[in-house]
């Protein structure tokens, strides 16, 4: 799969940004609206199941309104939004460091690689071209009331590469930078991250 770069996802994606993080939002408001009482009772991993639920139930409302660019493909149990035919969204919960909890599965694992899964290889003609990115959220712990969301695509190492925020007020995404290390071999890299503050957004 080809992996586009951040500038180039900005470029191609610009109209979607502000329609995908109303769609958080609305997805946000609607559990606070009636989860609220119910959420203490739930562990995280149901938690996060039902905001997935609520943020993909936008979704599909955004692909109904018919504009270009903006597809659903399902196939099994993978659902995907397709973006001006070159990327494909999975809706995922982040976890600090802006990695998602993918199931145990090689197709899972596939699509964090950057791998469309062999069984999802026809959802529609020219897939092999899209960049694979996931629509992931987090709620800080601090801030109950806020959701955090970005745009994130992983290299084939199953590792985040880069990140975009969705809307204003997010917090500010860790660098990763690889840097030569003084008296090193200079044929392995030292990998050191960056953060843009000490603050842990997890």
């Amino acid at each position: 799969m080809p992996i586009r770069t951040e500038a180039e996802a900005r470029a191609d994606l610009g109209r979607h940004l502000g329609p995908l993080d109303d769609l958080f939002e609305a997805a946000h408001h609607e559990f606070r609206e009636n989860g609220r009482a119910l959420a203490p009772t739930m562990c995280m991993t149901t938690r996060a199941m039902v905001y997935r639920g609520l943020i993909l139930k936008q979704a599909r409302a955004y692909a109904d309104e018919g504009k270009n660019g903006v597809h659903l493909h399902k196939k099994d149990q993978l659902l995907l939004v397709c973006l001006e035919g070159k990327y494909l969204l999975r809706v995922k919960k982040l976890r600090q460091g802006f990695t998602v909890a993918v199931s145990p599965t090689s197709a899972g694992e596939h699509y964090d690689g950057q791998r469309l899964p062999d069984y999802a290889s026809d959802i529609f003609p020219g897939c092999e071209h899209a960049t694979l990115l996931y629509l992931g959220w987090t709620i800080p712990e601090n801030a109950p009331d806020q959701i955090a969301r970005y745009l994130v695509c992983n290299d084939t190492n199953r590792e985040p590469l880069w990140a975009i925020p969705l809307g204003e007020g997010n917090p500010p995404v860790p660098t990763e930078q690889l840097l030569p290390m003084e008296g090193g071999s200079g044929d392995a890299p030292a990998r050191i991250r960056i953060k843009a503050s000490k603050k842990s957004y997890g």
